[in-house]
Order: structure tokens, then C-alpha cells, then sequence
């Protein structure tokens, strides 16, 4: 039953693998294409649904696991193609124009030849045992398993650039193709992680900035956008703000959300000022899922840089980034629900952000919620919250507190203190 239920474990970590891959391959090619992944189901899982009456589609499967029709993807059912029931599913990204190669370019799936990286341009090393147009060996024309080794070197680099180090990974594990084409983002790991020690003074090193942007440029010229807005980050706090855009920018245009982010925020702060532009990277870092981005985002719609206001759209922001963890979009969601812009009025609703945010560390939301408390006769914790937002710098928290400690105990204050010392923030994105 163990070896059962991790063999399950293993399909279905894989099939989240391939459908993320799918997804960076159909937005990094940037051309129409048709993707025919051969997707095979556990015979035990096709059997439990035969058994339940219930049609085991893997369209069904994606369409509920995945929203591709947001990123741009069409999921069409197994059948659509004629394929296999139960068996493949058909992607298609971008449709608007015909890509399938001409028949004089030999067989329309076959394994591609792979460029490696090896610094020589216009030269590309084939995989071995196959050449674009040849025959593919007998093992693989006999079981029809996909060529995962038919993806060509630059293309699985861009797709892999915004990688973390456990994807990376877990990508690297696919096949020999993969793990020797994915081998420079593997080392800029090792360099990215280096910098980082550097940069914050970690792991028995002083706080070296240079040798930090040294690690991070290395990085970034072995392809990883992490260490891509590692240098632009400092080359920022340095004051050359066009080599930090310039970094800001390659790590945007291979699709790094943090990369997207920190260019819009560049824009917006930048001389001169480019609000559309930066309406557009952190529209499309917010739809990356970066809450950063869907916070600053959400300030333009409010205020009206570079957009129309609009308070509905940039209450729905607030909220996303105060689910993402946000804080200060927490506090901000819960004024929209205070005043009942963009959102409807809900006292409940705004409590809860308020709380939320005070307690991971907004000084403000911490002022505020010692209020409600006081007002509400819960004292000690009034004062805990408002002793808090005091070390915070709401220095105007301090006249409220003393009026609520001249009606405390002498027992009461010192518990009430006791509890603001222990205190430690929850985590948060900040």
C-alpha cells in the first residue's frame, strides 16, 4: 500500500512538472504552436472510474487541476485528435496561424536538433540518435513515449531561467538532455546562493557588496533571473539605476514575475517617469502571482498613474496581495471594507485585515486595532497592540495607552507589558 501510494505521488508530481513546463513553453515560444504531450494515467486510477460509470478523460484532469485558458492555453479532449481514450490530451497555445512544418521538413514529431550552450553561435549539437527528420529508434517508435531530450537547449534555458533552486532540480531529473542543458542554471545556483551570503553578511562572512554583485553577474550570465534581479537590486542601492533597469528588463522578458515587479516599480520612480509602462509589467508580474507587484499595482488603480481610476479594480488587488500575505495590502483591503470603496462595507471583514495585518508588524494596523479594542472594554490587549505600534514609531499610540494604563492594575500592566516583550510578529511577503 506504501509503495502504491508513492508511486502515486511521483505521477502526479511529474504531471505538475510537465503541465508547468507546458505552460513556460507555449509563452517563451511567443508563436503559435500545437503541443501533443503523451500523458499515460495509472491503469489502477482508469480502472476505479470505469468502475464508478465515470469517463477517464484527461482533458477533465486539466481543465480542473489547471486554468489554462487564463495563460492563454486551449485544453482539448483526448478524443478531439483521436487519440488513445484515457490516454493523451491535446494543448494548443496561440491558434490563430497554422505551425505544423511542411511534409518536405520531414516528420512533423520528431526530435529536434538541441542547441547546447556552448558559447559557439549559429551552432547546434544534435541529440544522439536523432536529427531533425530522422527515424526515432526503435524503443521509442515502438512504446511512443514523448522525447522529453527533443527540447531544444535555448528554449528549455528560458523556460528554466526563473527557476528555483527544488524545480531546478526536479527538472535537471527528467533525462541526461535536460540535466546537461540545464547544468549553468544549476551552478548559478551555487553563485546565487553565495551572493546572497555576501549581500547579508550570512554564514560567517562580513557584508561584502562587491563580492556579492560579483556572484550574482556570474549568475546572471549563466541564464538565472534570480541572480539577474540580485544585480539589478544592487546595482539600485548603488545608484546606478540604468544597469539595474537593464538587469530588471532581461529578467522580465524571460517571464521572472520579481524581475517584472522591480521594473514597473523602476518606471514609476525612474526620471522621467513612465507610468504606462509600469502599469504594464506590474499587470503582468500581478498576473504572475507576484504580490508586490499586485500591491503597487493596485496603488496606481487608486490613485490613477498611468490608468483611469478605478477603486473596484484596485480593492480586488489589495485583496490578492492581503491573501498572498501582503502586509500593508492587508491593512489597505481593510480600509476599502472600513469606507466601503471598491468593496462592500463589512465591519467583520475589516477587523479581520486590520488583525491580520497588526499582527505581522504594521505599526499602523497596530495603532488602529488597540483602538478597537479599547473601545470594545478589552484593555490589556488594547494596551499590548498599542505598545506595540509605540515601538513602531505611531508615537501618537502612547497618549492613548497611558489613559488605559491609569485603569489597569499594577498586575495587569506588567502582564499587559510582559506580553508586548514576547511578542514576535507572524510571517508574512512583507
Amino acid at each position: 500500500m506504501q509503495s502504491e501510494g508513492r508511486e502515486e505521488r511521483v505521477w502526479f508530481a511529474r504531471f505538475r512538472l510537465l503541465m508547468h513546463l507546458l505552460d513556460q513553453l507555449v509563452q517563451c515560444a511567443k508563436v503559435p504552436c500545437i503541443l501533443l504531450p503523451r500523458i499515460q494515467l495509472p491503469s489502477k486510477a482508469v480502472e476505479v472510474a470505469k468502475n464508478a460509470g465515470k469517463k477517464f478523460q484527461m482533458f477533465s484532469i486539466v481543465s480542473s487541476c489547471w486554468n489554462l485558458e487564463a495563460t492563454g492555453i486551449s485544453a482539448v479532449p483526448d478524443s478531439g485528435f483521436g487519440q488513445k481514450e484515457g490516454f493523451c490530451t491535446s494543448i494548443a497555445g496561440n491558434m490563430n496561424k497554422k505551425t505544423r512544418p511542411d511534409r518536405s521538413d520531414a516528420s512533423w514529431f520528431i526530435a529536434f536538433p538541441l542547441s547546447k550552450p556552448d558559447g559557439r553561435q549559429g551552432k547546434t549539437k544534435p541529440s544522439r540518435g536523432s536529427k531533425f527528420g530522422s527515424k526515432p529508434s526503435s524503443s521509442s517508435s515502438q512504446t511512443g513515449d514523448p522525447d522529453f531530450s527533443a527540447l531544444p537547449f535555448d528554449i528549455l534555458a528560458k523556460i528554466a531561467a526563473p527557476f528555483n533552486f527544488p524545480n531546478l532540480l526536479a527538472a535537471s531529473l527528467v533525462c541526461r538532455s535536460w540535466r546537461d542543458a540545464l547544468r549553468p542554471l544549476r551552478e548559478a545556483m551555487v553563485l546565487l546562493r553565495y551572493g546572497k551570503r555576501f549581500k547579508h553578511g550570512r554564514g560567517g562572512v562580513r557584508r561584502n557588496l562587491e563580492k556579492a554583485l560579483g556572484s550574482f553577474l556570474k549568475g546572471a550570465e549563466r541564464g538565472s533571473t534570480l541572480a539577474m534581479v540580485d544585480a539589478g537590486l544592487i546595482y539600485w542601492e548603488k545608484g546606478q539605476k540604468e544597469a539595474a533597469i537593464a538587469f530588471y528588463q532581461r529578467a522580465a522578458s524571460l517571464g521572472d514575475p520579481a524581475g517584472q515587479c522591480n521594473l514597473g516599480i523602476s518606471y514609476l520612480h525612474g526620471e522621467p517617469q513612465d507610468h504606462k509602462e509600469a502599469i504594464k509589467w506590474l499587470h503582468r508580474a500581478s498576473v504572475g502571482g507576484h504580490v508586490r507587484a499586485q500591491y503597487q499595482l493596485a496603488l496606481c488603480l487608486h490613485q490613477g498613474l498611468g490608468v483611469d481610476r478605478n477603486l473596484q479594480e484596485a480593492a480586488r488587488w489589495y485583496l490578492e496581495a492581503a491573501e498572498g500575505g501582503y502586509v500593508r495590502a492587508m491593512y489597505n483591503a481593510s480600509l476599502c471594507y472600513t469606507f466601503g470603496e471598491g468593496l462592500s462595507h463589512s465591519r467583520r471583514q475589516a477587523r479581520k485585515w486590520m488583525k491580520r495585518a497588526a499582527d505581522r508588524g504594521h505599526g499602523k494596523a497596530q495603532f488602529e486595532h488597540g483602538l478597537a479594542l479599547f473601545s470594545e472594554g478589552e484593555m490589556m490587549k488594547a494596551v499590548v497592540y498599542l505598545e506595540l505600534a509605540i515601538r513602531s514609531g505611531e508615537t501618537a499610540a502612547s497618549h492613548v495607552k497611558n489613559i488605559i494604563l491609569q485603569q489597569l492594575s499594577a498586575s495587569s500592566r506588567d502582564r499587559a507589558l510582559l506580553l508586548a516583550n514576547n511578542w514576535r510578529a507572524l510571517p508574512s511577503s512583507r
